[in-house]
């Protein structure tokens, strides 16, 4: 529960209307102004409170490996991305129908940079073809 109200107040901060992709690309836009990264300790509810914001509004759910995509969805009958497996090829076929509002990344604060580069190219991507809420986007990062 204590995790759930910290991460709802972070995204409310990191919603902040003054901020907009000027002169950066929104890759990097996203990256500096609206990502949430938050390291909590095992068995506190990092997955269980962004289960709930992701039932709560638009999102798009992401976990670094394989193994725990598939537990994610077997429990809490999710469609979860797996970052690993992001390539150019899934990068340009992601489509979604709302406008997405938060990108939720479960064990999201360890990537290795090429993982993060190409989970931030798929943002740019849906950015440029309006699948993110440009006022409300928020990228959530959580780990250990």
């Amino acid at each position: 529960m204590v995790v759930d109200i910290l991460l709802k107040q972070l995204i409310k901060l990191a919603r902040r209307p003054d901020t907009a992709p000027s002169v950066m690309d929104p890759g990097t836009f996203i990256r500096e102004f609206r990502t949430v990264r938050l390291g909590i300790p095992r068995q506190l509810g990092k997955t269980t409170a962004l289960v709930a914001l992701a039932r709560s509004e638009p999102a798009i759910f992401f976990a670094p490996t394989s193994p725990l995509a598939r537990q994610i969805e077997r429990i809490h009958a999710l469609e979860v991305i797996e970052l690993t497996a992001l390539d150019n090829r899934l990068i340009q076929s992601v489509i979604v129908k709302t406008p997405i509002t938060l990108a939720l990344v479960d064990e999201g604060l360890d990537l290795l940079t090429e993982t993060q580069n190409k989970f931030y190219a798929l943002l740019s991507r849906m950015w440029a073809d309006n699948q993110l809420d440009r006022d409300t986007f928020v990228v959530v990062l959580v780990g250990t």
